[in-house]
């Protein structure tokens, strides 16, 4: 959103590593209760959790380091983990440090050691070496060609994520199909995906993203294929390499119980199971289907794809699950419009099918099963007259006030979609709808593609605006990589505040910027300091991105704000931007020269990557 003497001994280059007695004396400035992982796979990333205890009559801030060491209470030599925290006076607070289990140490018993402000704790882990990738699988793996044949990158060098997206290719479409049990949370054999895509370089291997269940084999173009799991990697090896500039079609069949992927911020994320109680796993039996979820990078824990916000691609979902009556009835989704649905009766299985064909990025998209009450309605977008289908669902076990709340929601999708496309132009999508599911531990709501997710049957229609902003902003323009996060959630802040009224950004502008510490302006939106735990910090990824894009409203006026909108959506549509995209347009759009056009320039730089409080407001401009 995401303990005690203990004698560890162990030889470590030698040494007896024993941890302290405790104190008596309870210092001012504490960090206890440290939790961490008993066995880590060296080179994997993990999570370091504990509480910071501040008796001080004032606030203090500073950074938790994490570290391995072989003495007792003392940080070591390597730096694995380290972020920020401020811990209000005389208050206590929750810790969680993402680290990457890399040390100058091989394999063995080694200490786990965390310090804040001179306060450390200790705790036993054991390293063990990394297993490498299994396989090989299939067919005998064909030998290299050698030029101009290379293996695709493992690697789009996303500074938040490096380890997602892959090289050598360019997803066009997914073709996916599940055979899902919504009671057991498998995919049943029979479950395959088809991505088709367009070779960028002459490719003899290339790799996707894939965290998903067991895989029973893997074709390309029809013909069985060498293929072997590198961690999060799914490498393929073709029989014939691909020429650059062919399309080609890898097929992938896997079968097996599925699991969501925990983010380094400790949120879950991809194919949820929907549980109405406890935690999901194989065992639990409280849980009835699935709640698909996938920013950042889900996408990989229910289909192989390459799982970048940059490789957009069509999308085709079927779905099979029980034909079951009544209450008990299952609704499957996808993402785009609603194709057919089918049952069959010499299998048992009901079959839907759904389709988009504008490009989508893999983290939008949708595959959420349960027993909802689903319905089909529909709008006009006054701004071109166009009728609108709206896929609306809730979870069946939904309490009266829940089932009012939906109800309102899907009234208020009509004027909330109108309200924008008057500012930004047309809905920029084929069809809108909301899920209002019911799933335990996820703690936020998602703008999937034309099918808004909301994880309980109720949702604030401030959020839902917020949702709403996203199907221009994030969903039909997106960012090109995580660290353009602010792109969407600073156009989706915006909208929140405007929702409530056209007068208040303007007034969040200023209150906001009097008031907030200073330390809430550490993290520039522009790079969240390359750390994967800041990326839905509230601040730095809401706040300031949307008080920035009030700020140049306010600078250019109106009637140039809101054609600078639109123009995003034209000249971007369906694709991607970065920042210098972003910033390029507006400065074109402010028809600003001189000084006053390199004043705006600095003011982007100041609000997107400073460290500090931006010197540069609307009352800086004449």
């Amino acid at each position: 959103m995401k303990k005690a003497v203990v004698i560890l001994a162990a030889v470590l280059a030698g040494c007896v590593l024993v941890l302290p007695q405790s104190s008596a004396a309870a210092p001012k400035i504490a960090l206890s209760k440290l939790h961490a992982p008993k066995k880590m796979t060296i080179d994997s990333r993990y999570t370091v959790s504990g509480r910071l205890t501040n008796r001080k009559s004032r606030s203090v801030k500073g950074p938790v380091k994490v570290s391995f060491s072989t003495v007792n209470g003392k940080l070591g030599p390597y730096i694995i983990g380290k972020r920020t925290f401020k811990v209000k006076k005389k208050s206590r607070r929750q810790f969680k440090v993402p680290i990457t289990a890399k040390a100058p140490y091989g394999p063995g018993a080694i200490l786990v050691v965390a310090c804040f402000k001179g306060s450390c704790k200790t705790k036993r882990t054991t390293l063990v070496e990394k297993t490498g990738p299994t396989g090989p699988t299939g067919p005998t793996e064909p030998q290299d060609p050698g030029a101009p044949f290379v293996v695709g990158a493992p690697s789009a060098g996303d500074a938040l994520f490096p380890v997602i997206g892959n090289g050598g290719y360019d997803a066009t479409n997914y073709d996916i199909h599940l055979d899902y049990n919504p009671i057991s949370n498998v995919f049943n054999p029979g479950t395959y995906s088809t991505m088709t895509a367009t070779a960028t370089d002459d490719l003899w291997k290339f790799s996707l993203d894939f965290q998903g269940p067991e895989i029973e084999s893997v074709e390309v173009n029809g013909t069985p294929s060498f293929y072997e799991r590198d961690e999060t990697k799914l490498i393929v090896a073709p029989p014939d390499p691909i020429s650059d500039g062919d399309s080609f079609e890898v097929t992938v069949h896997y079968d097996g119980y599925v699991n969501h992927i925990t983010d380094p911020d400790d949120s879950r994320e991809g194919w949820v199971r929907a549980c109405r109680s406890g935690d999901p796993s194989p065992t639990q039996t409280d849980c009835f289907g699935s709640f698909t979820v996938s920013e950042p990078v889900g996408a990989e824990s229910w289909f192989p794809n390459n799982n970048i916000p940059a490789d957009k691609a069509t999308f085709d979902t079927t779905t099979k699950v029980p034909t079951e009556a009544g209450a008990n009835a299952w609704t499957a989704l996808g993402t785009g419009e609603f194709m057919s649905k089918i049952a069959n009766a010499g299998t048992g299985k009901t079959t839907w099918k759904w389709r988009e064909t504008l490009p989508t990025s893999t983290y939008l998209t949708t595959g959420s099963v349960g027993r909802y009450s689903y319905t089909v309605g529909s709008m006009i977008d006054t701004s071109n007259n166009a009728t609108i289908p709206l896929y609306n669902a809730y979870d069946l076990s939904a309490n009266p006030a829940e089932v009012l709340s939906m109800t309102t929601a899907f009234a208020a999708q009509s004027p909330i979609i109108n309200q924008f496309s008057s500012l930004f132009g047309p809905y920029p999508l084929n069809s809108g709808g909301l899920l209002g599911a019911k799933t335990t531990g996820v703690g936020y709501y998602l703008e999937n593609q034309g099918k808004i997710h909301s994880p309980s049957p109720s949702i604030p229609l401030d959020v839902l605006a917020h949702e709403v902003v996203h199907q221009w902003f994030g969903d039909a323009v997106g960012p090109k990589s995580w660290n353009q996060i602010w792109f969407n959630e600073g156009w989706a802040q915006w909208g929140e505040w405007y929702y409530g009224s056209p007068a208040t950004p303007a007034a969040q502008f200023t209150l906001i910027y009097a008031t907030a510490e200073e330390s809430d302006w550490d993290i520039p939106p522009g790079t969240l300091l390359n750390d994967p735990a800041n990326l839905f910090a509230e601040f730095p990824t809401y706040t300031r991105p949307g008080m920035m894009i009030e700020g140049y409203r306010q600078i250019v006026g109106d009637t140039k704000f809101f054609d600078f909108a639109k123009q995003l959506q034209t000249a971007f549509a369906y694709s991607t931007v970065d920042t210098s995209d972003f910033i390029d347009l507006a400065l074109i759009e402010s028809g600003f020269s001189g000084a006053e056009l390199t004043l705006l320039g600095d003011y982007f730089d100041q609000w997107l990557f400073s460290t500090d409080k931006p010197t540069i407001t609307p009352a800086s401009f004449p």
